[in-house]
């Protein structure tokens, strides 16, 4: 294949053609810039590729759950509801809670401890409750500031700041429910409390409700199909009128008179009373478990310790009937002889009674007779170490499974294996522990609550928590705010801290090797400045050197201009200095 020769008078080729117009040099400069500019798309593809394939599907889910989280052959389903199977019924753990007394003080203490977290932590500086965003880098914007500071209200007086005109009864405030939620928490292991919404569905107020009266509802597939009000006659007792004309062909455990699945009803005297949805109620249990017979419901602290309160019931009764009944005498007084007459044995032993008897006849001696008067001691043994050590054990444990430190019920027992640490004394730490491991995971149990039922259901973007537990004192605050002074902080960054205004001069660190290496800097500028005396800066109207122009008007000198004295140094970070 032979070449075509380029036709006379057509263009040159371009590499013979000269002052074609066309700077090839400057072709390849930008097609260099242009391939350096566009670089790294490539890699940002990349990043975007990756950070697309770790992101979760936005998909549907293709099943719901196999598995059985219910009893499918329980015959109390065709009552209603899922009442709880192999537990202690809520009768019983109200009486414990009334007849011991070391049960009735772990509830009041902790009820006490988390009422302290009752108020807004802006206005306590130590204990209370915080309303923030969810982003911790999220910047609050003045109206978020304000509408924080109404969530805060709404929760302090739980709910709107306006009665309810459909209530009969006054509404509490939130320390009143705190300590109503925790009772009921520790009694049961099930806090509950209504919510009521207003016509836009937004809760417009919150009430603790008795938790001993509600069960988990029962579902479709485990009461039948046809399972009304009107069908289950047979099962439990006839409708309240009440809600004749509400339910009265409702089937039960579809929706509610607002559309929504029922999940929770009321059961007062075995009958049910009232019927909700998960947004009309907060069902809460700190020690969920999974077995499918106990039908969902916890597992509570009282029930753990059945055995060692019925142990503490019995010692207790058996140390009170110590002193009533005086079945356990002191000694035994014995009339050695046979000199003594029946008549004047009985008058002796009524003299002795009526002198030397115990309160309600406790301590009372037995007296038989014998040769000659002999004491017969019978409190020679170990029997009260052995009764103390016995309570002490009963206590601990207690006081072990509801998550608190004998110390903090003002019982000093010893015989504790925790390690202190440097500089804490023992009680310190104890009840630091303590606070760890039980007033902690508590307070965020409640705060998981109002989270989810109450402040997600107005605003999700904000979150409440309880938080003061391990703020410092005053001192402390005060200590440590004067080593950061002396430290890296300024005075006005401290100030600003404590919303102080700024003072002059106040944007200096006091820290001594800071103020140090400044003067030293400073001392070295002088140093190497000349002397006005040698080459420094020529008298007001003399003459220019030679070789040099006369500065201009407005312009200082060569020498002045150097002569100037040097730019404050800055503050650059930790110690850091940096000239200007």
């Amino acid at each position: 294949m032979t070449r075509r020769r380029p036709k006379s008078g057509g263009n040159p080729p371009p590499s013979e053609g000269v002052g074609s117009g066309f700077d090839y040099g400057e072709i390849v400069k930008a097609a260099v810039a242009a391939q350096a500019a566009t670089a790294h798309i490539p890699a940002l593809v990349r990043q975007e590729l990756e950070k697309g394939w770790k992101q979760l599907p936005n998909t549907d889910p293709a099943r719901s759950p196999k598995s059985w989280f219910f009893d499918p052959l329980s015959l109390q389903y065709s009552l209603g509801y899922k009442d709880r199977r192999y537990s202690v019924t809520y009768d019983t753990l109200k009486r414990i809670a009334g007849q011991l007394s070391i049960i009735n003080a772990i509830i009041n203490t902790r009820a006490a401890q988390v009422a302290a977290f009752a108020q807004p932590y802006r206005w306590t500086k130590s204990l209370g409750f915080v309303i923030r965003h969810k982003d911790p880098d999220h910047s609050t914007t003045p109206a978020e500031v304000a509408f924080i500071k109404e969530l805060e209200q709404f929760i302090l007086n739980c709910g709107r700041a306006e009665k309810n005109p459909y209530s009969l009864y006054p509404r509490d405030d939130f320390e009143t429910f705190l300590r109503k939620l925790v009772r009921d928490s520790l009694l049961y292991d099930q806090a509950c409390f209504e919510i009521v919404p207003d016509h836009y569905k937004i809760p417009y107020e919150f009430v603790a409700v008795d938790s001993s009266t509600i069960r988990f509802a029962s579902d479709d597939r485990y009461v039948g199909i046809n399972a009304t009000y009107s069908q289950r006659e047979g099962f439990v007792p006839s409708v309240p009128s009440r809600f004749a004309g509400l339910y009265e062909g409702r089937q039960y455990g579809t929706a509610t008179a607002e559309g929504d699945r029922v999940s929770y009803v009321q059961i007062i005297n075995g009958q049910i009373e009232n019927i909700y949805s998960q947004k009309d109620l907060a069902f809460g249990v700190r020690n969920p478990r999974t077995d499918i017979y106990i039908q969902g419901y916890g597992y509570g602290e009282l029930e753990q310790l059945i055995t060692i309160v019925t142990a503490h019931l019995n010692a207790e009764s058996y140390n009170m009937k110590f002193f009533t009944q005086g079945s356990a005498p002191k000694g035994i007084l014995n009339m050695r002889g046979d000199n003594w007459t029946p008549e004047q044995l009985e008058m002796f032993r009524r003299h002795w009674t009526a002198q030397v008897s115990g309160v309600e006849n406790s301590w009372k001696t037995p007296i038989l007779q014998s040769e000659g008067i002999e004491w017969i001691d019978l409190n020679r043994s170990n029997a009260e170490m052995e009764f103390g050590r016995w309570m002490e054990y009963l206590i601990k444990i207690s006081c072990g499974v509801f998550l608190i430190d004998p110390a903090e019920l003002n019982f000093d027992l010893h015989g504790g294996v925790q390690q202190t640490p440097l500089f804490e004394s023992s009680q310190e730490w104890k009840l630091k522990a303590s606070r760890d491991r039980g007033l902690k995971p508590l307070l965020r149990f409640i705060a998981k609550l109002l989270n989810r039922h109450i402040i997600d259901q107005i605003d999700d973007h904000f979150t409440l928590e309880f938080v003061g537990l391990d703020e410092m004192s005053e001192q402390e605050k005060h200590e440590m705010l004067v080593q950061q002074i002396s430290s890296y902080m300024t005075l006005n960054e401290a100030r600003r801290s404590l919303d102080l205004p700024d003072l002059p001069g106040g944007d200096i660190p006091m820290n001594p090797v800071y103020i140090q290496a400044l003067s030293q800097q400073q001392q070295q500028q002088q140093q190497q400045a000349p002397p006005p005396d040698q080459g420094g800066a020529p008298a007001e109207g003399a003459p220019p050197p030679e070789g040099e122009a006369p500065p201009a008007e407005g312009e200082a000198p060569p020498d002045a201009q150097q002569a100037a004295p040097p730019a404050e140094p800055q503050y650059s970070g930790l110690y850091g200095v940096q000239a200007g």
